[in-house]
């Protein structure tokens, strides 16, 4: 709004100094100013509010005991956020820029997303929030409508489906006819990924900043054409008035920081990390850096993995504790038992270390055949646990390539080769001193009645 109304003053009257606000250095920094004490400026009287309305955030009683002394701490904090994005950017941005249109868009739709999440989870208690089916198609109609956008729209028509090859001189890469799909995953994809990321305080946030801070440069020379043209990258006309929108969520993010650093004041919940990621993989897709999102959210694609680990594992742990309690190989209830614990493995296997004594000895010195084989079918078992699903086994074959030697320690892998519902097809391992000692493969069959009866 200001940018056109400093512009019409400057044509009808020419006031020396007005031509500034053309400048996009100039209007991308008193963005950020801007954002900034708004957040100051409405921080306050949210948190009040929400503290009075009694709006705090729920900690799961299975989780660290530290994060105990949250409970209460007031969340929906992404309202800060949103609006300290939004008004600088209706203020000091060109409103018809397809770039700021665009981003504007997701990221105020996501906020909504968001909203409904946290206001399902803390005022109307439902513990689940907004049912994960809803949040993935609100996700997905984003990327939809983003990336239809930039297929059909003039101004992006030279590089619409292409992005760019990270470390090369000149070299793109083409989507085609997958574009579109392409868009929606990344959308998705980095939302989901800042929201498993926004746990501890100030983590989210300050993270965001860093790779906005990033973002900001890339937009800026992308859309200069001697910058663009000096470094070998895409030269995007008009992708440069994103820095605008950029240093408002930077200016934002600092602002909100002020009250989210330790010990935080409040949390920005759903409403403003599913905002952020949004923003961060619109802004990505929009300015061809899809292939940078890796490195510029590093920290985000970790706790992703890291989050999808742990949730196999405890995953794993609750279907082993119901069905196989007292199983010779890991059940814990038998106190004859090998006691075997399983790991996720990054690639969805799993695996576990062992070492057993004279009681499971078959030839002197050499662990017993039948044992061996208990163990890779106890871990082709535990791989379908991690996957959340309770088998049992309808053919296995075992190679016996080397003895396993007593009193040593050897590991067992197995890993999932094919998924032919609801017959699984997975092969295991055990190694020892860097060898092979023996393989095996199964069949195995999904009996959900074992986990549910009903």
């Amino acid at each position: 709004m200001f940018y056109y109304l400093f512009d019409y003053i400057n044509q009808v009257f020419s006031i020396p100094g007005f031509g500034v606000f053309k400048y996009l250095t100039f209007r991308s920094s008193i963005s950020a100013i801007t954002a900034l004490f708004f957040a100051f400026f409405i921080g306050p009287k949210i948190i009040n509010y929400l503290k009075k309305k009694q709006i705090g955030e729920t900690i799961r009683e299975v989780g660290p005991k530290s994060h105990l002394q949250k409970a209460g701490t007031p969340t929906m904090g992404g309202i800060i956020i949103l609006l300290s994005i939004v008004i600088p950017v209706l203020l000091w941005s060109d409103l018809k820029s397809s770039y700021i249109l665009l981003a504007l868009f997701g990221t105020i739709f996501l906020g909504i997303v968001g909203f409904v999440d946290d206001y399902l989870k803390v005022v109307k208690k439902l513990s689940q929030g907004l049912i994960a089916r809803y949040k993935l198609l609100g996700q997905v109609l984003v990327g939809l409508i983003v990336g239809l956008s930039i297929y059909y729209l003039p101004e992006f028509s030279e590089y619409n489906t292409q992005t760019t090859l990270p470390f090369f001189k000149n070299m793109n890469w083409d989507f085609s006819y997958l574009y579109i799909p392409a868009v929606i995953f990344i959308i998705t994809a980095t939302s989901n990924a800042v929201n498993l990321t926004d746990g501890l305080d100030g983590l989210a946030m300050g993270t965001v900043t860093f790779v906005m801070l990033a973002l900001a440069v890339i937009s800026y020379v992308s859309g200069n054409i001697i910058w663009s043209d000096y470094l070998n990258i895409i030269y995007l006309p008009g992708s440069g008035e994103l820095t605008v929108f950029i240093a408002a969520i930077i200016g934002a993010g600092l602002g909100f920081l002020w009250f989210n650093f330790y010990p935080a004041q409040i949390f920005m919940g759903d409403t403003g990390s599913l905002a952020l990621g949004g923003a961060f993989g619109i802004i990505a897709i929009l300015i061809k850096k899809e292939l940078l999102i890796p490195i510029l959210g590093g920290i985000f694609f970790i706790e992703t993995i890291s989050v999808i680990i742990k949730t196999a594992q405890d995953t794993m742990a609750d279907i082993h504790s119901l069905v196989h309690p007292k199983c010779v190989v890991c059940g814990f209830g038998n106190g004859n038992g090998l006691h075997l614990e399983f790991d996720i493995t990054d690639k969805g296997g799993v695996t576990a270390t062992f070492q057993c004594d004279d009681a499971f000895e078959g030839y002197p010195g050499m662990l017993h055949g039948g044992v061996i084989s208990s163990i890779l079918d106890g871990a082709m078992g535990n791989c379908m646990f991690a996957r959340g699903q309770a088998t049992v086994t309808v053919e296995m074959t075992t190679r016996f390539r080397h003895p396993v030697t007593m009193g040593q320690e050897a590991t067992v892998s197995a890993k999932m080769t094919r998924d032919s519902h609801p017959l699984y097809l997975l092969e295991a391992e055990i190694t020892q001193d860097g060898k092979v000692k023996a393989i095996a493969k199964g069949k195995y069959y999904d009996q959900p009645k074992l986990i549910n009866p009903n």
